[in-house]
């Protein structure tokens, strides 16, 4: 196993500090120039958005995750509004399902 598939394997977890602010500046700064230039990584960077809302609405966040998601991740109305939809989902998945 070489460089490239630890990388690989740290793009969540980095792309995850991100969202939730807790990545350092130079590493944000390098994150958002390759989001720029990596329409892929762009795409794992949207994957690991509804990630970190699953995740939310399935309490599966730390406390201090949690916090920084309700505080960072979800300022923006998109994001809430997405949060929204989720939630909605799951209870109308909920309901069909019983």
């Amino acid at each position: 196993m070489g460089g490239a598939t630890a990388i690989i394997a740290e793009q969540p977890q980095q792309l995850k500090a991100y969202l939730l602010q807790t990545l350092s500046e130079p590493d944000a700064t390098e994150l958002e120039l390759r989001l720029l230039s990596d329409s892929q990584f762009g795409d794992t960077f949207d994957a690991m958005v509804d990630v970190i809302i699953d995740q939310y609405l399935d309490d599966e966040l730390s406390p201090e995750d949690r916090e920084r998601a309700e505080y960072y991740f979800f300022k923006s109305s998109i994001r809430r509004e997405e949060l929204n939809f989720a939630a909605s989902i799951k209870v109308l998945t909920a309901e069909f399902l019983s």
